[in-house]
């Protein structure tokens, strides 16, 4: 129904001329009696209202006309539809209720299509970046754990030389080893390729492949940049908050590392989702398994902590807290192990032995 009669006055006189009116796709076209036609185009359509039954749409006159032309036609809705169209503009025809809906329904995939952009910053990020931030929280990590221990040499050289072989043979980052005295059952890395080793840890290892499987572990979360993922969703849920209030303005707002730390603990740079842990885990299984080492260390470890500590959740910041051992990723381990090849141990007992200072 996109033909009907309508009522039209020019501009010029109060005088209304009865007329065909025809509303296609890119024109409105009035035919009227003497078989004069007028063609109007969507840019002509300044508006149209709808009241008593009726669209009355005002067009646009040239300069001598007394008043803008106004057509009158009745209101139905395929009417409205066809205008909407010719317009480019549906609103005559969306309830308001359906209008509030699609506002909202746009403001949410907005927000989404942001926050998958922000949470991903980490992408544009230069590696340089992580290094800088790890060697910036050195201090406060020694001021806030314990001082480096200079007294182990032969552990500081077992230490790194597994660093250089589980290392990635692509990866910016360059693993840096320091032994940590405190008699927790920690360890932990920091964005660039800073690794903590805590003495309670090395104390409380019982082979080395055990220590090997936890250097591979934290080598991963380095070179995988989960501290850089973490903080790039941290900043952007800051940011699009702010933004959609009006309090920052772009990008520049990350230019530095210090920015990047601005609201964020030492406890969240630490924390991991359990997805990157087992993520780690699975990088960790890869590195081993390149440099022939068993993950029964890997696996016996966990085990051990997790039956030593029922309630890991509640022992803070040991490593078994920020590194969960859960079910499923025990199982993920027994899997690997159960395609493991026999492999040579590390190091004999007598030289374990007198590398951690047992002897």
């Amino acid at each position: 129904m996109n033909q009907v009669n309508g009522e039209f006055l020019d501009g010029f006189s109060p005088r209304i001329y009865a007329c065909d009116v025809k509303i296609g796709s890119s024109e409105l076209v009035l035919t009227f009696a003497d078989g004069t036609v007028s063609r109007w185009s969507p840019v002509h359509l300044l508006s149209y209202t709808v009241s008593s039954k009726k669209i009355r749409i005002t067009l646009q006159g040239v300069e001598d006309r007394v008043n803008n032309p106004v057509l009158t036609i009745p209101d139905h809705p395929d009417i409205q539809k066809a205008l909407g169209v010719l317009q480019g503009s549906s609103d005559i025809s969306i309830p308001i209720p359906f209008k509030v809906l699609l506002l909202l329904g746009g403001i949410a995939a907005v927000a989404v299509i942001l926050m998958l952009f922000l949470s991903n910053l980490w992408r544009l990020i230069p590696e340089k970046v992580d290094i800088a931030l790890g060697d910036s929280l050195h201090d406060m990590i020694l001021n806030q754990y314990g001082l480096e221990v200079s007294s182990m040499p032969d552990m500081q050289n077992f230490l790194e030389n597994c660093a250089e072989r589980l290392s990635d043979p692509d990866s910016y980052f360059e693993p840096s080893i320091t032994i940590i005295e405190n008699a927790e059952t920690n360890a932990f890395a920091l964005p660039g390729g800073r690794i903590y080793i805590f003495s309670g840890l090395i104390n409380e290892s019982q082979s080395p492949e055990e220590l090997a499987g936890i250097m591979a572990h934290e080598m991963a979360h380095v070179e995988r940049r989960h501290t850089m993922k973490n903080l790039s969703q941290a900043v952007g849920a800051v940011f699009l908050i702010s933004t959609m209030v009006g309090i920052v303005g772009g990008l520049e707002e990350l230019e530095t590392a210090e920015i990047l730390l601005e609201g964020a603990s030492l406890i969240s740079i630490l924390h991991y989702s359990r997805k990157m842990e087992s993520d780690a885990d699975a990088w960790a299984l890869k590195k081993i398994q390149r440099e022939r080492i068993s993950a029964f260390g890997m696996r016996d470890f966990f085990k051990r902590i997790k039956e030593e500590n029922e309630d890991l959740d509640s022992i803070i910041p040991d490593w078994a807290s920020t590194h969960p051992a859960t079910d499923e990723r025990l199982r993920n381990m027994e899997a690997h192990l159960a395609n493991e090849p026999k492999l040579p141990p590390l190091l004999d007992a007598a030289r374990w032995a007198e590398i951690k200072g047992d002897e």
